[in-house]
């Protein structure tokens, strides 16, 4: 089953295209470009990515600048529509954020012979691209817009990508579908498996087997209360009257239902059981316009796992129980995910509270490291916030014959797990960590997750490596196109055939300079006096290249040419944990 979030796939300039990339344009000589996304400095930029150039571009304070880890946009229901000035249209693709809380959109338009894409930045009036070098303004352009797509449906068909709503008490899967009923057009309830839909008028509950479904992706339930519709709430219909009908879900009986949201009544009705019950409490349907580099994958109780789901333990009667995530009130929280029952819990207020949507951790270089006090050793895993701030850890502790996974919450001193419908405080637990992991290479063959660095004048990829020369263990730039590693020492550059290759996720670069380091930089090596030296990466005749950050030198020194270039600005790699 497809989710309902928009798909961000995380890649580099060295992975293949994935088959539903979303085609942005082409370039003036013809390479297509897609839809991709970037970080530049503290902002989240759209990108244009060019397969064939192995690069992806962000334009910024003028220029554009070449991005070599992104995220590329997937699917096949997003739409191009023209705007100008600055302006966005309904149901535009968010796709960053400025420092100062700015929202980006994607849009493109026509430049050189090109159509480029890059950001529209609503404050200054105009679309921004990255072109040859520059940054260059555009007042008129397309924006990409995913527009609400309902389609016709029967009782033994399912459109691709439709909306899922929910669980009918018997368990069978609901979809988001509308139908026409006595001059009212309203929301439904689609159960393929009952083959048909129903919606809810005048205290019953009716069956419709003409109906549509709704399709698409970025959508998300918002609680609600009272009649009330959150920002972006989604139209599922209209009354005689005109009267517009929102779309909403809420739980009875055992089931999770959708139905109508009748602001002028007060409430949600659901079609249940013959009858139009009111509710309340409900959640309602919002299309999320804006979505954020561990490996989390979004999904749902009604998907399988994904490939390389991080195991956390097991519960009580031996299910699987996986590590994830999921928003309740206002915390991200650690969840514990356990596919055998199709349900996701966290820990929050003193209860454990069902999850239908949530991301799972994926990744096969995690560790778990014993703990207690509310302590977290380092390389924790940071997985969620409370809402005033504060990080919370994935731990996992046992528990009533389960090994169960929760939130590590510092302040508490403690490990809370769901379980029972408790949340319940362990004192002693483990800790999930992302351990620094070197491993031996050489020749032509890289490990898997080895972290990239950049790129030589050639444009052969270079990753992030160390090696031992003349008593130092030195940080390495590690080209596997030329069989071999090489390091800076004594004004030189050395060639080196051992050398160990740095793994793993979670890592960026953040701009220093002049010998410092930014919080978290990776540690690459120590000289013979015992001096730390760090990982950085610089610019240099055409190349991104990574060297040692030597502090009491005051600069980064990098390999090149069969010298030791000086830079006194950089940046340096530092551990994202969250």
């Amino acid at each position: 089953m497809n989710s309902i979030l928009h798909n961000w796939i995380g890649t580099s300039s060295y992975s293949e295209v994935p088959s539903d990339a979303v085609l942005a344009g082409s370039d003036s000589d013809g390479d297509p470009i897609y839809v991709g996304r970037a970080r530049h400095a503290d902002d989240l930029l759209p990108a244009k990515v060019i397969p064939n150039k192995r690069k992806a571009y962000v334009s910024y304070d003028g220029e554009e600048l070449e991005k070599y880890e992104y995220e590329i946009l997937c699917g096949d229901l997003y739409q191009w529509q023209s705007d100008s000035g600055g302006h966005i249209p309904p149901h535009a693709m968010s796709s960053g954020i400025t420092s100062s809380g700015e929202l980006l959109y994607i849009g493109r338009g026509e430049f050189a012979g090109s159509m480029t894409p890059g950001k529209i930045h609503p404050s200054h009036g105009c679309l921004y691209i990255p072109y040859g070098g520059g940054e260059h303004r555009i007042d008129n352009y397309e924006v990409l817009v995913l527009p609400e797509i309902w389609l016709p449906a029967d009782s033994n068909n399912i459109p691709p990508h439709a909306v899922l709503a929910g669980t009918d008490t018997d368990g069978d899967t609901i979809y988001v579908g509308r139908a026409e009923h006595n001059g009212d057009l309203i929301p439904a309830k689609v159960i393929i498996n009952k083959n048909c839909a129903y919606i809810c008028h005048s205290g019953h509950e009716h069956i419709k087997h003409t109906f549509e479904v709704l399709v698409g992706y970025g959508y998300g339930w918002i609680p609600a209360n009272d009649g009330n519709v959150p920002p972006n709430t989604v139209e599922g219909g209209k009354t005689i009257d005109d009267e517009t009908l929102y779309i909403g879900r809420g739980e009875f009986r055992g089931s999770v239902t959708p139905g109508k949201i009748h602001p002028s009544h007060g409430c949600l009705y659901i079609p249940y059981g013959g009858q139009e019950i009111k509710l309340q409490n409900y959640e309602a349907l919002s299309f999320k316009l804006y979505s954020t580099a561990h490996n989390w994958v979004s999904s749902s109780k009604f998907e399988g796992v994904p490939p390389e789901a991080v195991l956390a333990g097991h519960d009580s009667d031996g299910d699987a129980i996986y590590a994830g995530r999921a928003h309740h009130e206002n915390d991200l929280l650690p969840a514990k995910i356990v596919p055998n029952k199709h349900k996701a819990y966290v820990a929050y207020g003193g209860e454990e509270h069902e999850k239908s949507y949530y991301e799972i951790l994926c990744g096969d270089l995690y560790q778990w490291v014993p703990a207690h006090g509310g302590h977290v050793p380092a390389n924790a895993m940071a997985t969620g916030v409370t809402a005033d701030g504060e990080t919370l850890y994935i731990g996992r502790g046992e528990y009533a014959g389960s090994v169960t996974p929760g939130k590590v919450h510092p302040s508490h001193g403690c490990l809370y797990i769901p379980y029972g419908g408790r949340e319940h405080r362990l004192d002693s637990y483990e800790v999930l960590t992302l351990p620094e992991v070197w491993l031996p290479a050489h020749g032509r063959s890289v490990p898997p997750h080895a972290v990239f660095a950049g790129v030589d004048s050639d444009g052969d990829h270079i990753f992030v490596g160390k090696a031992y020369h003349d008593g130092d263990l030195l940080p390495a730039k590690v080209i596997i196109n030329k069989n071999c590693a090489y390091v800076c020492h004594g004004g030189r550059e050395h060639v080196k055939h051992e050398f160990e290759v740095l793994v793993g996720y979670g890592y960026g670069w953040e701009p220093a300079g002049h010998g410092s380091v930014a919080p978290n930089s990776v540690e690459g090596g120590r000289t013979d006096s015992g001096e730390t030296l760090y990982i950085g990466r610089g610019n240099f005749e055409g190349s991104l290249t990574p060297g040692k950050i030597h502090p009491s030198h005051g600069c980064l020194y990098i390999p090149y040419g069969g010298q030791e270039i000086r830079l006194e600005d950089y940046e340096c790699l530092v551990r994202k944990y969250y």
